[in-house]
Formats: C-alpha cells, sequence, structure tokens
C-alpha cells in the first residue's frame, strides 16, 4: 500500500473518522425431527391414522448479545405447563434465556393434544406421545444449536389465494363457510437466513390460515380422524424441498381465516341454510395441493428478498390488560343468531412477546386475531417490515374485531374477551413497537 494512502488511514483512525465498530456477526442455526408416533400408540384422542409425520422444527439466532429460539411444533395448541416444559428443554439445549424462547404451535387441527387422557392403556399412549414430542422437540434444538454458523438475513413477501374468509351470511345469522367476500389478508411474509454460501439457513414463513383441511376427519370409522401436519406442513415441506435448509411456518392472524378447501366444511342450499359435506380421507389431496401453491408463494418471497439493516437479536415480552366476557359453556350452545348480549364479566391480561431483527419486528401473540386486526398492526408498525404470529408461547382462543362482534360471528360468541379488546390489544401492540423500533418508519 503506497505511504500517503497509509498514512491518511492512520490519520482518520486517530481522528475517530474510521468506520464505525462493526456490530458483533449474527449466527444461525436450525434443526428439524420427526414427532415418533408408531400404530402402537393409536388410536388417540380419537385419531386412529397417520396421513403424513408431525414434526419439530428450531432456530436458533444470536449476534454476540442477544440470543433468541423459535420452536415450531405440529400441534394444535399448547398449555401453560407444556410451555414450561419445553422452554426449559429448549434453554438446556441451545443456552437461550427461557424468556427469549418462542413456543409456537404451527395449528394443525389434525394432531392428538398433548394432555393425559382416558385410564389404563389409553393413558399410558398419552404419556407415551408427549415424551416423543418432548424428544423430538430436543434433537431438533441441539441441532440448531450444533450448526450454528454466521448468517445474514433478508426479508419478502407475496401473496397468496389459499386462505379465504370463514363467516358467512345466512338467514339467521353469520356462521362458518367460506365467504370469497369477507376480509383477509392474502400476503405470506418470509425471512430467508442464509449462510455464508447464500443458501438458507433456515426460512420462516407467516401467513393467516389456520392448518384444518383435515380437520376432524380422514380416520377409520365414522368418528375417526387422521393425524397430519395440514396446511403448515405441506408448506413448510415444499419450501425445504426447493430452497433447502430448515422452514418454520407460524401461523399469522387467522382467527377468521381457513383453508379455500377443506375436507369437512359447509355448503349453503338455495335456502341459504349450511349442508355439511365430509370428503373423509379423499379430501387429503387438497392438503398437497394447497401446500405446494403457499409453498411456492413463499419461493417467490424468498427469490426476491431483501436484506435486513442494523439493529440486533432483542427480546421484549408484556401484556395487555383486556376487558373479559362470558363464554357458553359448551360450544353446542354457539349458533347462529341475530340476538346476543357479550356479558363484561371482568378483566385478563393478554400476553405477547416481540423479537426484533434490526428493521423486523415479529409479534408474537397467544390469542388468535382476526386477518384485518393483524394486517392493521402491520400497516401502523414503526418497523419496516413486522410479522404477526398467533398462538405463540399458549393458546388464548379468539380476539375479533369490532365487526366480528357486530355481526355476531363465532369467533366473537367463542371469544373470552368483551367487544373492543381487538382493537385495545392491536394499539397497544403498536405502541411498545415505537419504543423499540430503530428509527421512523419511511
Amino acid at each position: 500500500m503506497p505511504f500517503r494512502y497509509r498514512f491518511l488511514m492512520l490519520a482518520c483512525s486517530a481522528l475517530g473518522l474510521g468506520a464505525a465498530p462493526a456490530q458483533a456477526a449474527l449466527t444461525a442455526g436450525a434443526g428439524k425431527a420427526t414427532i415418533d408416533l408408531p400404530a402402537s400408540l393409536l388410536p388417540l384422542d380419537d385419531f386412529t391414522t397417520v396421513l403424513d409425520p408431525l414434526s419439530v422444527r428450531v432456530l436458533v439466532l444470536a449476534d454476540g448479545g442477544g440470543r433468541a429460539a423459535i420452536a415450531v411444533l405440529d400441534q394444535t395448541s399448547l398449555s401453560a405447563g407444556d410451555i414450561a416444559a419445553m422452554k426449559d428443554a429448549v434453554t438446556r439445549a441451545t443456552q437461550t434465556p427461557a424468556d427469549n424462547v418462542l413456543i409456537v404451535a404451527s395449528h394443525t387441527f389434525s394432531a392428538p393434544h398433548m394432555f393425559l387422557s382416558g385410564k389404563g392403556d389409553e393413558a399410558e399412549r398419552s404419556k407415551a406421545y408427549v415424551a416423543e414430542i418432548m424428544q423430538a422437540l430436543t434433537t431438533a434444538a441441539q441441532q440448531a444449536a450444533r450448526s450454528a454458523a454466521p448468517a445474514m438475513l433478508s426479508f419478502g413477501t407475496a401473496t397468496s389465494a389459499v386462505n379465504i374468509n370463514r363467516n358467512v351470511e345466512m338467514a339467521e345469522g353469520w356462521w362458518l363457510g367460506a365467504s370469497e367476500a369477507g376480509p383477509s389478508d392474502k400476503t405470506l411474509a418470509l425471512l430467508r437466513i442464509d449462510g455464508a454460501d447464500h443458501r438458507p439457513i433456515a426460512t420462516l414463513v407467516n401467513y393467516a390460515v389456520q392448518s384444518s383441511i383435515m380437520d376432524h376427519t380422514g380416520g377409520e370409522g365414522a368418528t375417526g380422524k387422521a393425524v397430519s401436519a395440514d396446511l403448515a406442513g405441506a408448506t413448510a415441506r415444499q419450501v425445504e424441498d426447493h430452497l433447502g435448509g430448515v422452514s418454520l411456518f407460524m401461523t399469522g392472524a387467522a382467527g377468521d381465516q381457513v383453508p379455500a378447501y377443506t375436507a369437512l366444511h359447509n355448503v349453503y342450499d338455495a335456502a341459504g341454510q349450511p349442508v355439511p359435506v365430509n370428503l373423509g380421507r379423499a379430501g387429503y389431496p387438497l392438503v398437497a395441493l394447497q401446500g405446494e401453491r403457499l409453498g411456492a408463494a413463499a419461493v417467490r418471497a424468498a427469490s426476491h428478498a431483501q436484506a435486513v439493516t442494523g439493529g440486533s437479536v432483542k427480546v421484549v415480552s408484556g401484556q395487555v390488560s383486556l376487558q373479559t366476557q362470558e363464554r357458553p359453556r359448551q360450544l353446542t350452545q354457539i349458533r347462529p343468531t341475530r340476538s346476543y348480549a357479550f356479558k363484561v364479566n371482568g378483566k385478563a391480561d393478554a400476553p405477547y412477546t416481540i423479537l426484533t431483527l434490526g428493521n423486523v419486528a415479529i409479534v408474537g401473540v397467544q390469542v388468535e386475531l382476526n386477518a384485518a386486526t393483524g394486517a392493521w398492526i402491520k400497516a401502523h408498525s414503526p418497523f419496516a417490515r413486522t410479522i404477526v404470529a398467533t398462538m405463540v408461547n399458549g393458546a388464548a382462543k379468539y380476539l375479533p374485531d369490532a365487526q366480528g362482534y357486530k355481526d355476531i360471528t363465532y369467533q366473537a360468541m367463542n371469544s373470552s374477551y368483551a367487544p373492543g379488546s381487538g382493537e385495545v390489544f392491536a394499539k397497544a401492540i403498536v405502541a411498545r413497537l415505537a419504543t423499540l423500533a430503530p428509527r421512523k418508519r419511511p
């Protein structure tokens, strides 16, 4: 190097004019393990057969100062006890502080619940099933920790019409079905985590839809159900097959969103009355077809993802105090109606966890938000890129928007929260994001 250039560099360094100190490099690791569910554990929770395997996927991110882990399990929902045990397992495997671990249910409706039910043999099968889940979680978390390597982040979006609003108006009131006219968020968001070779270590896919294509069907006998990772699993496998790495599906604001085509569904006759249709096992190809379409959207999002800039790995948690209401004691009491009294009976805290990665914010909540609420949070977030994920660190049923209560939808009647709570919660989330944003959104 010529002397004059060396002199200038030394002078700039002495005067503090050199480049700003670099932040600790980001590292990332990912792992995946199958939940072993042999025929010897069936029937369990009315599940009699397995269509495709359930899995656990874990992503660990660190930057020298901050550390976070996301674990996605193919489960419908997880209890507080489940969450505590799983956080402990991930902490032991990855050295991530428990407060910085996000445990997420993929929200497939086609997985046995993690509870000890029945007596005798069934109780023993339940214990064995829970043990298999915990073993898969530990294995995936250990893989993620061992594979940690320098990484870079990018973020992309695409649109997909796989989801549809499930609130349909009939003469007696609103009920469940498929509404082309209802509000729906068609945006798929993808966070891409690449290694030094520019190949994905992992991808995080976020989309507002329940994984309910095979809900309550597909098994043996009149009431038997089939085990399946359903739409979330099919989408993740599609992304993994095309991009490589581990793909984690995080359900978006899907309280009022279902797959466009499901094996068990309502059609409406000329009089506007629902007629149940059950395709049974014959409906299973709908999982592959819709997973293929949603996976293709994720691949498109990955292909034009833009680099995530600045900031470090940070996790914050909090809660919002909301008014609560009485819920019917039995789901069978919920039916279409034009008149319903929402009775306020107190207050309860609705928890949230926010993971920030530079100019990306991942908002994780327990409550199942309607798509319109999720879209509102994203639109008003001070972060340039915001993901809203539900079923994070627990489950708390539905939190509809104002229109849901006005229409007296299934979600509104089946919610623990009183009218207006959805808007209070959304505004509180955006206010908290404003305290975390690295700079104002363009």
